[in-house]
């Protein structure tokens, strides 16, 4: 599995080079780690953003993550991998909250429900979280 660099940019693959740099920058001010008064959860989301940056603008790198994000759909291994920060984790408890917040009490199904939250508290994301 690979990082999907674009995602995590919110640009589409055929984004121009200035398109990647306007990008980076609106979310390099959003999560820079002296704006967020050192957040970790901050630091580690720019710390992805700067890895997409860096790879899709120097032409080596970016050729090299494109062959290899081709070799995936390729080979019917398009699933990319969903980088597992706190800011991730973070995201996903706050989906699963208002989720459940909207639930009927008495009709909900507690056993998928509580599948959710096993999954989100798996033991990858409490590593990450440690």
């Amino acid at each position: 599995m690979i990082k999907d660099h674009y995602k995590t940019l919110h640009i589409p693959p055929h984004a121009t080079t200035g398109e990647i740099k306007k990008a980076y920058r609106i979310l390099a001010q959003q999560f820079h780690p002296d704006k967020n008064n050192d957040d970790p959860y901050a630091a580690a989301q720019f710390a992805e953003i700067k890895e997409a940056y860096e790879t899709l603008t120097n032409p080596s790198k970016k050729h090299l993550y494109l062959q290899e994000r081709w070799y995936h759909k390729a080979t019917g291994n398009n699933a990319v991998k969903e980088t597992v920060t706190p800011v991730s984790i973070l995201k996903k408890a706050i989906d699963f909250e208002r989720y459940c917040s909207q639930l009927d009490v008495f009709r909900m199904n507690k056993e998928v429900l509580f599948e959710q939250l096993d999954e989100l508290l798996n033991a990858e994301n409490t590593d990450v979280l440690k």
